[in-house]
């Protein structure tokens, strides 16, 4: 079976529950990290940590949950389950680092709680 890849976001929080299951995936022969692994060495295909951390999330069910779900327009339709985390997104900090106001509207939509 081949295995749909994604690329994601360099900064991530990854729960200790997904960090363990890419440790155990890569120790088990059939374990998705191991067959990724394997397909990367086998095909001489470099994969970076955006890669390879979305694409074992995206093709892990039992993780899907921590995804924010996204509407029909991109905007944040729906909260991952992980609320002690927090999201920023650096380009909207007012004032930025040399004191300048770039902006006073948010970027995305956040739906309430």
């Amino acid at each position: 079976d081949e295995i749909d890849i994604y690329f994601g976001s360099q900064w991530m929080a990854l729960t200790r529950d997904f960090v363990e299951f890419v440790v155990r995936s890569m120790d088990h022969p059939n374990g998705l990290g191991n067959v990724l692994k394997d397909s990367m060495v086998n095909t001489g295909v470099s994969m970076t940590d955006e890669t390879f951390f979305a694409t074992m999330l995206m093709n892990s069910p039992s993780f899907e949950h921590t995804l924010p779900v996204l509407n029909e327009v991109g905007a944040l339709a729906r909260f991952p389950t992980m609320y002690a985390l927090r999201y920023e997104r650096m380009d909207e900090n007012t004032p930025n680092a040399w004191g300048e106001f770039r902006s006073v509207e948010p970027l995305y939509d956040v739906p309430p709680k």
